[in-house]
């Protein structure tokens, strides 16, 4: 059962290497590449706090306002370059700010409103996108900042700036939630909060700590996802959203103990960036992308919760 999942989405790729041949060349594996950036640094972000909280589908560690954190955050950077010309420095203190408040403010519904993470995220991200709108009046905002398309076009030894950004962030987060002692007591949080209690870590303060690295995470998206749209539009966290929960759980398969890493969100990120590309390429039509996404996430969740009660009988 637990395996199921990687194997339906492993089948699905096969399917689409052989429906379409360009699927495997290497301009357009390039590409995938290039469009899981973003995706990828929202995995990082929910991976911590699925550590900290549990993997449990239900009660566990779950935050769904990421992505909308993110497109905050773009919206906020294009309207900042296109429209209000604020300097670099004050746009990203501006930019830090949010997403550190967006992740407190998840972090305060959950520890000081007990706020079930699903219920408290979902209406933080319901909230955040409400202000997107607000802000942007619905509109695509164009973005053609010099920085921003150098980012986008240029490259360092043949690689795409933004694979380097995100080996950069990836290091950062596989050493933070795997090789520190923050990571270590993070993960004993989420394996037992009782008994990381009884051991005196301080249980509020890492998971307040594992919330605002989310925000965090959601503020690293926000270049390369600028940067992929060359500005800001409406509409997308909730594909967005999709995508990251699907790509986070079925990374999981890729651990020997079928839990949430850093390493198997980047590959889950991947994988789903590669099946949304696939499918472009055969010329399916975006709902029925959504349709297959979400068919993809309720198999993942259901071997996720049939594992939960294997491990609990």
């Amino acid at each position: 059962v637990e395996k199921c999942p990687l194997i339906l989405f492993l089948a699905l790729l096969v399917w689409l290497s052989v429906q379409s041949p360009y699927f495997l060349s290497w301009q357009n594996i390039s590409l995938m590449l290039v469009q899981s950036v973003p995706l990828a640094i929202l995995c990082f972000g929910l991976g911590c706090v699925i550590a900290v909280g549990g993997d449990d589908v239900v009660s566990g560690g779950i935050d769904l306002s990421l992505p909308a954190t993110a497109v905050l955050g773009v919206a906020l950077l294009s309207l900042g370059l296109a429209e209000w010309h604020t300097p670099y420095l004050l746009l990203l203190a501006l930019l830090a700010a949010v997403c550190l408040l967006c992740g407190a403010i998840n972090g305060l519904l959950v520890l000081a409103a007990g706020l079930p993470p699903l219920l408290a995220t979902l209406s933080t991200s319901v909230a955040f996108t409400g202000l997107t709108d607000l802000l942007t009046g619905q509109r695509r905002i164009a973005v053609s900042d010099p920085l921003m398309v150098a980012f986008r076009d240029n490259s360092v030894l043949g690689l795409p700036w933004p694979l380097v950004y995100l080996l950069g962030v990836f290091i950062l987060f596989q050493f933070l939630l795997h090789y520190s002692r923050f990571g270590q007591h993070v993960q004993a949080v989420g394996g037992n909060r009782d008994m990381a209690q009884m051991s005196g870590l301080n249980v509020r303060r890492l998971t307040l700590l594992v919330w605002l690295l989310a925000g965090i995470a959601a503020g690293l998206a926000i270049l390369p996802l600028l940067s992929q749209g060359s500005g800001s539009s409406s509409g997308t966290a909730t594909p967005l959203l999709l995508e990251t929960v699907l790509a986070t759980f079925i990374g999981a398969a890729f651990s020997r103990r079928r839990v949430v890493t850093i390493w198997g969100a980047l590959l889950g990120a991947i994988l789903v960036n590669a099946l949304s590309n696939g499918l472009g390429l055969l010329g399916v039509n975006i709902f029925w992308m959504g349709a297959i996404k979400g068919g993809l996430i309720l198999v993942v969740l259901a071997a996720s919760a049939v594992r939960h009660k294997g491990g609990e009988a």
